[in-house]
């Protein structure tokens, strides 16, 4: 049950793509932007001025928490994500690389600026950044060393893995919108239908 107006805001605009799926025509349609927020604000009750405003606030926080996550990933450190991270993992296949690789504050931008930045070209979608390269995280030039090519050969590797593992859950990210659009049951068989052609792919 959604029980704030963050959840159901989070939910209403996860039911129109051309608010955030750079991959669709009608992403760069006006009309039908505007069209979606007013359906939007119907749904949530509130004015549609101020769906947008907080809608760009919670599109920060959650930018913000996958810089942070990234950075966590790449130090090896535990990462305790933002209360809305889950719910708003659709838009993970969505956001573009200098997005979350960016530490400055993006808030004096209009939003359909924001929104073109912060969206890939086509189907491409966020990339692990290479978080050594921060000033904050390196000792000077010594940092540099003699053992500098085994840590990079190694952190390739890690590259590599994670990349795959993202790629994995930035599909499984594109598919929520539309899973959650059907009714229960239809929800559960597709649900069932894909453990089934998993379990087949793995096991025979």
């Amino acid at each position: 049950m959604l029980t704030t107006m963050e959840e159901r805001l989070i939910a209403a605009v996860s039911d129109y793509p051309e608010l955030y799926n750079s991959t669709i025509n009608s992403y760069k349609d006006a009309a039908r932007k505007a069209k979606a927020w007013r359906a939007v604000s119907l749904q949530v009750e509130i004015p549609e001025e101020d769906c947008r405003r907080r809608w760009k606030s919670l599109r920060d926080m959650f930018i913000k928490d996958k810089r942070a996550e990234q950075r966590r990933r790449a130090s090896g450190t535990s990462h305790r994500s933002w209360k809305y991270s889950w719910q708003m993992s659709f838009l993970t296949p969505f956001i573009q690389s200098r997005s979350l690789a960016a530490d400055e504050p993006e808030e004096d931008r209009d939003d359909e600026d924001k929104d073109e930045e912060r969206t890939a070209d086509g189907n491409s979608a966020f990339v692990v950044q290479d978080f050594e390269g921060d000033h904050g995280m390196l000792d000077g030039a010594s940092h540099y060393s003699a053992s500098g090519s085994q840590g990079s050969g190694r952190k390739r590797k890690w590259h590599m893995e994670a990349n795959e593992d993202l790629e994995d859950e930035m599909f499984l990210f594109s598919l929520l919108p539309y899973l959650r659009r059907l009714p229960y049951a239809k929800k559960s068989a597709v649900k069932l239908k894909i453990h089934q052609l998993l379990y087949e792919a793995e096991f025979k």
